[in-house]
C-alpha cells in the first residue's frame, strides 16, 4: 500500500501543474441521513453517492501536501490557551483577534461574542469525582478531531451546545476531541500492538474505551483528556458522539485497499479502521447509542492562500473529502448496525453548509465558527432528543441565520 500511495503522490504532482482548478460545486440539500431513525436515508445515501460520484469525476487533483491545513491554536483556543486565559471565576473565554491575524474570516463569532454566555459546567471541572449519577440522566461521550476540541469547556463548544439543547439536567457531557486525530491509525503503527500505538485516532480511543489501552499512551499530549477520561463511568455512558474523517482526507490515508484490507485488516485505512472501532465500541458499551458524524462540508487552500476547491471538487490523489464522507456511510449502511444513529454533517441534510453560507460556517475552510458550533451541536442534540422519544418539532435542517 506503500508503494501505491507514493505513485498517487506522483501522479498527483504532475497532474497539479496541468490541471485548471475547478470551481466550488454547490450540491443540492439532500433528504436527512438518521440511518438509525428512518428508513429514507436510503434515499438520502443513493443521493450523496450520486452526487459524490459526479464531483469526483471532475475533481481538481492535487497532492496533499499542497493543501494548507490551519492551525487549531491560531484559529481557536486549545486547552493550552484556555489554561492561561480563563479566570477562576469560570467566565467563558472569548476568541481573541488571532483568527483575523491569520486572514480567517468569523463575522458569525463576532455577532456572538455579546450574547449572554451560560457557565461552565461540570465536564471542565478537572480531575475532581464524577457526579453521581441519576436515573434519567444520559451520559454523552464525544470522541473526535478538532471540531470538538475547539472550545472544549466553554459555552460554545459543540458538547456544550449539545448539553444546552438535550438539557443541562438531562445529561452529563464528557468531552475527549483531540484536534488533527485521524479515524484510521498512523502508517508506521500498522501491524504494531495497539499497546504501543500514539496516535490518538478512533480506533485507539475505541479500544481505550474498551479497556484494552491505558489512557497513559494520551498522558505526555493530551493531559486534559485524561483527565476528562477518568471520570466517566463506562458502564454508564447512553450515546457516544464521534466526528472523524477530514484529517484521514488530509493525510490522504488509503479509503479502503483491496489489496491488503481483506487479509491483514489495514487499520491505517480508513473503512478497517472505522468498520473496527464501531465493533469495539458497541462490545465495550452495548446499551449505548454510537452517534457517527461525518465531517462537514470544507473548502481548502494551497500553502500559497490560493483557493483549491471544495469538499466535492478536490481530490487528494485518493478521493474527494466527498469520497470519505460516502465511505463512512458505506461502513454503516453495510455493518447493519442497530445501535448507530448516523448524522451526515457533510451534504446539507442536517445543517445549511455550503459554498454559499461557508464564510458564516467556517473560520478557515475547515473549522467550525462560534455560530457553525452552536448550528452543529443544535441539529446533533435535537436528533439525540429525537431518538430518545421526545416530545420535538417536526424534522428541520438547522440554518446558521439563526445563530448569526
Amino acid at each position: 500500500m506503500k508503494t501505491t500511495k507514493i505513485c498517487k503522490k506522483t501522479i498527483s504532482a504532475i497532474l497539479i501543474s496541468t490541471l485548471a482548478l475547478s470551481g466550488c460545486s454547490v450540491p443540492a440539500p439532500a433528504e436527512r441521513s438518521e440511518l438509525y431513525v428512518n428508513e429514507d436515508a436510503a434515499t438520502a445515501s443513493e443521493k450523496t453517492s450520486k452526487d459524490s460520484n459526479n464531483a469526483a469525476t471532475d475533481a481538481t487533483i492535487v497532492a496533499p501536501e499542497e493543501i494548507l491545513v490551519p492551525d487549531l491554536a491560531t484559529t481557536g483556543h486549545t486547552d493550552a490557551e484556555k489554561t492561561s486565559t480563563a479566570t477562576e471565576s469560570g467566565t467563558p473565554v472569548t476568541r481573541n483577534s488571532a483568527a483575523a491575524a491569520s486572514g480567517a474570516t468569523d463575522k458569525a463569532e463576532e455577532n456572538t461574542v455579546a450574547e449572554t454566555a451560560p457557565p461552565e459546567t461540570e465536564e471542565s471541572a478537572g480531575d475532581a469525582a464524577p457526579a453521581e449519577k441519576k436515573d434519567d440522566r444520559i451520559d454523552i461521550v464525544f470522541i473526535g478531531d478538532s471540531q470538538f476540541e475547539n472550545e472544549r469547556g466553554t459555552w460554545s463548544a459543540i458538547s456544550e451546545v449539545v448539553r444546552e439543547v438535550v438539557g443541562p439536567d438531562e445529561c452529563e457531557v464528557y468531552n475527549l476531541g483531540i484536534g488533527g486525530s485521524s479515524a484510521s491509525v498512523d502508517t508506521y503503527e500498522r501491524g504494531m500492538s495497539p499497546s504501543n500505538w500514539t496516535s490518538p485516532s478512533l480506533l485507539g480511543m475505541a479500544h481505550l474505551i474498551h479497556g484494552d489501552m491505558s489512557p497513559d499512551f494520551l498522558a505526555a499530549t493530551h493531559p486534559r483528556v485524561v483527565e476528562i477520561f477518568n471520570n466517566i463511568d463506562i458502564s454508564s455512558i447512553d450515546y457516544i458522539v464521534m466526528d472523524y474523517g477530514v484529517n484521514d482526507y488530509l493525510d490522504a490515508s488509503e479509503i479502503y485497499d483491496q489489496n491488503t484490507d481483506e487479509q491483514y485488516n489495514d487499520f491505517a485505512d480508513l473503512g478497517p479502521a472505522y468498520s473496527y472501532s464501531l465493533d469495539l465500541l458497541t462490545e465495550a458499551c452495548p446499551n449505548a447509542t454510537l452517534v457517527v458524524c461525518t465531517p462537514c462540508y470544507a473548502q481548502f487552500y494551497g500553502r500559497d492562500g490560493a483557493y483549491l476547491g471544495d469538499g466535492y471538487s478536490l481530490s487528494n490523489g485518493i478521493g474527494t473529502l466527498a469520497e470519505y464522507v460516502y465511505h463512512i456511510e458505506n461502513v454503516v449502511s453495510l455493518g447493519n448496525y442497530s445501535n448507530v444513529l448516523y448524522l451526515n454533517m457533510f451534504d446539507g441534510s442536517r445543517i445549511d453548509l455550503d459554498a454559499y453560507t461557508a464564510a458564516s460556517y467556517l473560520m478557515d475552510g475547515i473549522h467550525l465558527t462560534t455560530a457553525g458550533r452552536r448550528a452543529y451541536g443544535t441539529a446533533v442534540g435535537k436528533a439525540i432528543n429525537r431518538h430518545r422519544g421526545a416530545d420535538e418539532e417536526e424534522y428541520r435542517v438547522i440554518k446558521i441565520d439563526e445563530f448569526s
